[in-house]
């Protein structure tokens, strides 16, 4: 069916807030206009295929206007693509009517908006950290949230309950975090990983006192610092926001299960009774380690044990750190390799342990050099002292990640 009408331009233009809004169809018009155009310059004129549009002649202010004509397109395109335009989401963030009838509209912008309201709370500079774009980025971490295993959607107080259950925690997650890994906070990927893994991570197996709320909050604490640092390490501040943040979740995660536990053990080449003894005292205080903490064993790596075909050692050193979740370096006999392989492991964001032999007599003592002299060392007599000394870290550590 095809309608013929016609409009008073003249009429409208004289209408001080008149004006007509092309809402849909805009892309079968330019269709006609270049069939149009192509059969003039032909002299072939033939009527048109049927191609249907609509226009909306909006009557209020300008502000008014722009809001209407925002929440018509925003109707039209939740059928089909989301909203994703940063002025759009401002223009419909003006609309003032009832909670229950913006819900009933659009559930996916009511949590955007809901959420926009939630974190003007937060940590100073969490908001405006979010640059030019934060409506848009709260609409991508409301999509990740209204996931089928996510927060309901069925009734706006089903709706609220589940995002205040799950918003509560995440804000003592971002001010805890902020300290040490204010990127990450501040980062378009915080709300939705946050919530992963709150929501999917942090429960275990049931049983008396596991899933408090404390240690619930303890568990996801101890694996967003670990993407924290990964998200450092990989620049992934500085990449394009994916539709789904929470996709880096699942990429730090297989990257994390290959090396979780890897320990990376750097010390002196050089053949000695003592050195193979001070080894053997490494590799005791992890079994101790794992012995206490059966479900996050850790598994020693050092080069120079490696047994195969030849391979490019440097290569292969920085690859295997690449790869751990952990560096211990002895820096007994001062040498080189160890250091720059600590810096390498620091530069990378990988946690490391020293630890420095007591040594006197001829040749002179061994000495922590300037550079690594104001970290924190284990200083040991002999390797039954660095067994019990590193030991008694490695446990710390764990609690502490």
């Amino acid at each position: 069916m095809a309608y013929r009408i016609t409009v008073n331009l003249k009429a409208l233009r004289a209408d001080p807030f008149g004006s007509i809004h092309r809402i849909d169809g805009n892309h079968r018009l330019e269709a006609a206009k270049r069939v149009h155009e192509d059969q003039r310059r032909a002299g072939q004129v033939r009527g048109f295929m049927k191609a249907p549009f609509c226009f909306v002649v909006l009557s209020d202010p300008p502000d008014i206007a722009e809001l209407s004509e925002a929440m018509l397109f925003n109707l039209i395109n939740s059928k089909a693509l989301a909203i994703a335009s940063e002025h759009s989401l401002n223009v419909l963030m003006r609309d003032n009517r009832p909670d229950h009838e913006r819900f009933a509209e659009d559930p996916h912008f009511y949590l955007t908006r809901w959420i926009h309201d939630k974190v003007q709370g937060w940590p100073q500079g969490f908001y405006a950290a979010m640059g030019d774009s934060p409506l848009s980025r709260l609409h991508s971490a409301a999509a990740v949230l209204l996931r089928p295993d996510g927060i309901s959607k069925v009734t706006q107080r089903e709706m609220q309950a589940d995002a205040r259950q799950l918003f509560d925690p995440l804000y003592e997650l971002a001010v805890t975090l902020r300290t040490q890994h204010e990127r990450f906070v501040h980062s378009y990927a915080f709300l939705p990983v946050a919530a992963e893994v709150y929501t999917r991570h942090s429960e275990v197996k049931d049983g008396k006192g596991i899933n408090t709320a404390t240690e619930r909050l303890r568990r996801a604490e101890r694996w967003l610092r670990e993407f924290a640092r990964w998200f450092d390490r990989v620049g992934a501040e500085n990449l394009p926001m994916p539709a789904d943040p929470s996709v880096l979740w699942e990429v730090f995660k297989r990257d994390f299960d290959k090396r979780s536990g890897q320990v990376f053990i750097a010390m002196s080449f050089h053949e000695s009774k003592t050195l193979n003894a001070v080894y053997k005292g490494i590799e005791e205080a992890i079994d101790q380690f794992n012995s206490a903490h059966p479900d996050t064993p850790l598994s020693p790596k050092r080069i120079d044990r490696q047994a195969g075909a030849s391979y490019d050692i440097p290569a292969c050193v920085f690859q295997e750190i690449d790869q751990s979740r952990l560096i211990i370096a002895d820096l007994t006999d001062e040498r080189p390799n160890v250091y720059c392989e600590i810096g390498y492991a620091k530069a990378k964001g990988i946690p490391f342990f020293l630890t420095f032999q007591n040594k006197s007599g001829s040749p002179p003592p061994n000495k922590v050099h300037f550079d690594l002299a104001p970290y924190r060392y284990i200083r040991y007599d002999n390797p039954l002292d660095l067994r019990d000394k590193l030991n008694q870290e490695l446990g710390a550590w764990f609690g502490n990640t």
